[in-house]
């Protein structure tokens, strides 16, 4: 029996819904968009280098630079096919907003194009295992053009993408080691070692290109979770080095360290309140115990390295008072530095806080930090003297309730005798607090 269903309900947008989704998944693009995306993949392939992205209103050179053509770059790389759809110069790309739907539209579609053609290989048994498209994971077989490099660079946090990416990585290092086998077996024993040196570099150079990418998407894209977890996975499947037989072997050198350590910063700095960041930075410095990315961490259980790391990061916590991702990754550099190395200097951890929610006492993240110093140190402290500390504790807290109290029965009694409280602003991007 037919049952009518009243427009506007619950039932009526289930039903709008699979009406759209047994239609055409995406609309197929059009001749200039597909040679606009088949220009910006040509042109990102013949420059490895390029480091940033961001998405602008026009990527023409005089919205970019000016209308004084003397006063561009040279060596700018647009586009033909679509004029103002994307600029790179410098190893740095502009794509116009106006682009970002054709371009997702044409890269899905070579997505799944490459993915029915990758299908109909492996059901070949007949094609050599080596030999069955080792770097076609997601290249489009009708255009050859990078369908995974494209959808990535509009959406930064396409999953499916990235597992592509891991798919392709692990294909590509195991011909290095096919042809590497293979040649050693026709050679002598000094030419075997020279060959395994190159594949060795061959293994290193791809791994490094694809940090270089994942870098490039978190320019544009610095929370996405996806992109930070497949960093992870290609640090620890390949020890950065190209060699997976070393997995979960050695420690993130320092030189490792710094690098992530950078790149997490420049995520923070595009982005406030980046927890994914901080999270990633924290895999590398401290490790993790179990899992599939269980790794050790670079700062080992060394004081020094501890120390060094908990002062880059008070540096960091004094001028963004309000992110609590900051404070919570230093608490815990210094619960680890309880466990393994020695006890930090807790009252100097509270001293911080003081000094700082002296200046800001409304910013809850102090007062959260604050919180953890406190059971810190009444954890460490003897049972006679714990009452001494959270009497010290809560004179602190009280000092600055009796402060709010008069200040509001002071503005309620003479408004016009109130004097301007000053309004300290650390950080413009704090002004808007911007997430």
């Amino acid at each position: 029996r037919e049952v009518a269903v009243r427009p506007g309900s619950t039932g009526s947008r289930l039903a709008n819904a699979r009406a759209a989704m047994s239609g055409p998944r995406t609309t197929p693009p059009d001749a200039a968009h597909r040679a606009l995306a088949l220009e910006l993949d040509a042109a990102l392939a013949n420059d490895p280098l390029v480091d940033e992205l961001a998405f602008v209103p026009s990527a023409t050179m005089a919205d970019l630079f000016g209308p004084n053509a003397r006063t561009h770059p040279p060596g700018a790389v647009v586009s033909a096919a679509v004029p103002g759809a994307f600029a790179l110069v410098e190893h740095k790309l502009a794509v116009a907003v106006s682009a970002l739907a054709p371009l997702h539209a044409f890269a899905r579609e070579a997505l799944r194009r490459a993915d029915a053609a990758d299908f109909h290989r492996t059901e070949n048994r007949n094609e050599n295992e080596n030999e069955r498209g080792a770097r076609d994971v997601g290249v489009d077989p009708d255009t050859r053009a990078d369908a995974l490099r494209l959808l990535l660079l509009v959406n930064g946090d396409h999953m499916t993408a990235w597992n592509r990416r891991k798919r392709r990585l692990i294909v590509n290092c195991a011909a290095v080691d096919a042809a590497d086998a293979d040649d050693a077996d026709a050679q002598t024993k000094n030419e075997k070692t020279t060959a395994t040196g190159n594949a060795s570099g061959d293994k290193k150079s791809l791994v490094s290109a694809e940090l270089a990418f994942c870098a490039l998407a978190l320019s544009k894209f610095p929370k996405a979770q996806a992109a930070w977890a497949h960093r992870r996975w290609v640090m620890c499947a390949f020890d950065g080095d190209g060699d997976s037989r070393k997995r979960h072997q050695t420690v993130p050198s320092q030189a490792r360290f710094a690098s992530e350590s950078e790149v997490a910063g420049a995520a923070c700095a595009r982005k406030r309140l980046n927890y994914a960041a901080w999270a990633h930075r924290r895999w590398c410095a401290l490790g993790r115990r179990g899992g599939a990315l269980a790794a050790a961490g670079a700062l080992r259980e060394d004081v020094s390295l501890f120390d060094a790391e908990l002062e880059r990061t008070k540096r960091f916590v004094r001028v963004n008072v309000s992110d609590y991702c900051g404070l919570h990754y230093r608490q815990a550099v210094l619960t680890r530095r309880a466990e393994r190395a020695a006890p930090p200097d807790w009252a100097d951890e509270a001293e911080l806080t003081s000094s700082l929610i002296a200046r800001f006492p409304g910013r809850e993240a102090l007062w959260a930090h604050r919180r953890f110093v406190f059971d810190a140190r009444l954890r460490g402290t003897a049972n006679d003297t714990k009452e001494v500390l959270l009497a010290e504790e809560l004179a602190f807290a009280d000092c600055f309730v009796q402060k709010r109290a008069g200040s509001e029965d002071g503005d309620r009694g003479n408004e016009k005798d109130a004097t301007p409280r000053t309004v300290h602003i650390l950080h413009p991007s704090w002004a808007e607090h911007r997430a």
